[in-house]
């Protein structure tokens, strides 16, 4: 996935975490992860897994193809 893309799914996600009402450090325990790997998702700096997509999803209580169909719609967009 290229860096655009990364930051599409990490601003997405962000904006998600932000609707749940959790901040970072709230997000990363529900995840069983370090801060910085919240950080590095939403910056876009690193990618996410198919698997971690599942984690995200149960993390902040919302149906995976809810996620994916919002990660989906701003790619589309960007094209």
């Amino acid at each position: 996935m290229d860096a655009n893309r990364n930051r599409i799914v990490g601003d997405c996600l962000r904006n998600m975490r932000v609707e749940a009402g959790l901040t970072q450090m709230q997000l990363s325990g529900r995840l069983g992860k370090a801060q910085s790997y919240v950080s590095k998702i939403e910056t876009g700096e690193r990618s996410l897994h198919l698997h971690e997509l599942f984690d995200y999803a149960h993390a902040l209580e919302i149906p995976l193809d809810e996620i994916t169909s919002t990660i989906g719609k701003r790619l589309e967009k960007r094209s």
